[in-house]
């Protein structure tokens, strides 16, 4: 149906390419606050600053190590609405 309404092509929709619409960053929110909500006990003692990296590590895992150590950029570093999307979950699952 999402295909449909926003006329976007199978191949963009999968090689997340399609910009018609909001799927992605709905998807990326729901996956954001579930990881938020994961290590909430975890994090429930530390300063804020280091709580909201041990989230975003959390949630980003091997997709920001591993580029780190084969000398690359992480990707959460080279879109910055994940990281606004961190912020806010990490925001709403502890506040």
């Amino acid at each position: 149906a999402y295909l449909i309404y926003h006329k976007a092509q199978p191949y963009s929709f999968l090689t997340f390419t399609d910009k018609s619409g909001v799927i992605w960053e709905l998807t990326v929110l729901g996956f954001m606050l579930k990881v938020g909500q994961d290590v909430r006990e975890q994090v429930a003692g530390m300063y804020w600053a280091k709580a909201l990296i041990s989230t975003a590590l959390a949630a980003f895992g091997g997709g920001f190590l591993a580029p780190i150590i084969v000398g690359h950029c992480p990707i959460p570093l080279r879109e910055e609405t994940f990281a606004w999307i961190m912020v806010f979950s990490w925001y709403v699952t502890h506040h």
